[in-house]
């Protein structure tokens, strides 16, 4: 099935958010790749070889619901070794259980009008779950995916 019926199928499905497809350039995939030969970034991305990146517009309902919260999430599979919240935003870093290393990661974080779906693989640095955490905290889901953008792609 065609990924944007898929998403046509659930915002017909629905009217308290709207998922949009925005698709990168056809260099992207590219720049992501030559990126991934080296490392040397702010966030401790050496060891990356694999990069997976979603946005969603999420928008909260006027006056009814709550912001999304990953922090509550049911979790299977996965050790969630980042668990951050606050007024309008929360995110959660998992780590594959029962690995010696670091090889993949996911970080799942919502904003008040937006959530973001990270996956990296690779041989990761211990440090990088709390420093995807920090980055959260402090940028949101939209500055965190313009700085992963920036330093996987080395675009300054």
């Amino acid at each position: 099935m065609d990924f944007q019926l898929v998403l046509d199928q659930i915002n017909s499905s629905q009217n308290e958010f709207e998922i949009v497809h925005e698709p990168a350039p056809a260099d992207y995939y590219t720049k992501i790749q030559t990126a991934l030969a080296g490392g040397g970034s702010a966030l401790p991305l050496a060891g990356l070889t694999g990069f997976d990146l979603a946005l969603y517009e999420v928008p909260l309902p006027r006056g009814q619901g709550a912001p999304l919260d990953f922090t509550r999430m049911p979790i299977r599979g996965w050790d969630p070794v980042v668990r951050t919240r606050g007024p309008g935003r929360s995110a959660v870093v998992l780590v594959r259980e029962g690995r010696a290393t670091i090889d993949d990661l996911v970080l799942l974080g919502a904003g008040e009008s937006a959530a973001i779906y990270a996956r990296l693989r690779g041989t990761l640095s211990p440090d990088l779950p709390r420093a995807l955490g920090s980055a959260f905290e402090s940028r949101g889901p939209e500055g965190l995916r313009d700085e992963l953008v920036r330093e996987v792609t080395g675009q300054r």
